[in-house]
């Protein structure tokens, strides 16, 4: 089996980019962004950094699979065509370059990227959990690590 090679580069502007989002019109770095907009004003070694925990919209492989087990709405561009949550690493994988980010911040990525909304505590309080992972039950008394809540969607944060 030939020995999959990865291309690397000087990575520069995103021109060749489509924002896609499940909302139309959305803000990204103070911008104003609707579904279809370029991305020539992003850098594309900094839009991973700049997110933190984050996952990817992509098409899927095949319409019968998908990574994450598929979006929950259809999503813009091109509404007809099944799209999926992937993981930073996959989307990597997918674009034949490699993942410009540093080993500290790959780790990172790989961890869930829902967050506690109260303006407590949402700097800090992400889900505990690797990103994609199985809904935690509601109704279990005990959380993953013994501390912190399990919300009503199943992520758990630890506060």
């Amino acid at each position: 089996m030939p020995k999959l090679c990865l291309l690397s580069t000087t990575h520069g502007n995103m021109h060749l980019t489509i924002f896609t989002c499940e909302d139309d019109d959305f803000e990204w770095e103070g911008h104003r962004l609707t579904v279809g907009d370029k991305g020539d004003f992003v850098l594309c070694h900094k839009i991973c950094e700049n997110a933190g925990r984050h996952r990817h919209i992509d098409y899927c492989k095949t319409p019968e699979t998908c990574e994450s087990g598929g979006a929950k709405t259809q999503i813009n561009p091109n509404l007809s065509t099944k799209k999926d949550y992937v993981s930073h690493r996959i989307f990597w994988e997918r674009t034949g370059f490699e993942d410009p980010y540093s080993a500290n911040d790959r780790e990172e990525f790989k961890n869930c990227d829902h967050r506690c909304i109260d303006d407590k505590h949402k700097e800090k309080s992400y889900c505990t959990q690797k990103i994609f992972h199985p809904i935690l039950d509601l109704k279990s008394k005990t959380t993953p690590d013994g501390t912190g809540y399990i919300f009503v969607d199943g992520h758990h944060v630890g506060l």
